[in-house]
């Protein structure tokens, strides 16, 4: 996704520094992934690569641990909700959603992520991907469950078209055709129905003019200060 917007930088120069050099790293160790997944590599290359990744591995392992809720609280709406009290409106129509900067389908930070982009057409959140070869399930297919991922995720996203924090209660996929691997894919997502806290919503996943996924779920609306002191739990 792109670069958070001016209200969610809240760090420093050293801050934004390490934010890209995290972002690069990720990217790098996703694209190894992809290439290694997706191509014949003789043996002592693999054997070679297999060593050197031990040994960052070890090197890396032994530094402190890594809080995502400090990138929640720095980056995203949650920071402006500490800030100010209030819940941030519906992002405008044809802005980017950024919904979790370290999930594994749409996070920049995080190296095992689809590459997925979100943001707002109308009513309703949208979000493109193309899936590589680590997500290949059937042959040159998308794996049903990298799928479910993505819905859940644009699902996710439509909190941002309305303004409401709401956690997935209940999700279903009907998976109605094969999706390609390497195509670029469209999943839209909006609100059908409100009752009381409960939301339902549909989305449809289409590679093209071709539909290979429906779903339904019903997300339920949350308190942002309950939401806010589960993070800090």
């Amino acid at each position: 996704m792109g670069e958070p917007s001016a209200a969610e930088q809240d760090g420093g120069p050293e801050d934004d520094a390490l934010d890209a050099a995290r972002r690069r790293a990720a990217s790098a160790v996703s694209r190894l992934g992809h290439v290694l997944a997706g191509h014949e590599v003789a043996e002592g290359v693999l054997l070679d690569l297999a060593d050197r990744v031990d040994e960052l591995v070890e090197q890396l392992g032994e530094l402190p641990l890594r809080d995502k809720r400090n990138d929640i609280e720095r980056r995203a709406r949650w920071g402006e909700y500490r800030r100010t009290g209030v819940w941030p409106g519906p992002v405008p129509d044809g802005d980017e959603i950024t919904f979790d900067r370290s999930s594994f389908v749409g996070g920049v930070l995080s190296p095992f992520a689809m590459g997925a982009t979100f943001h707002r057409e109308g009513d309703e959140a949208v979000g493109r991907v193309t899936m590589g070869p680590a997500f290949e399930g059937p042959p040159g297919r998308v794996h049903g469950g990298a799928i479910a991922a993505m819905v859940d995720e644009v699902m996710g996203s439509v909190n941002s078209v309305l303004g409401t924090v709401a956690f997935t209660g209940r999700l279903s996929v009907s998976f109605v055709g094969p999706c390609p691997l390497g195509t670029e894919l469209e999943f839209r997502a909006g609100l059908v129905e409100r009752d009381g806290r409960k939301l339902h919503l549909a989305c449809t996943g289409r590679a093209g003019e071709t539909v290979f996924a429906r779903a339904e779920a019903t997300f339920v609306e949350i308190d942002p200060a309950v939401a806010l002191s589960m993070f800090e739990a």
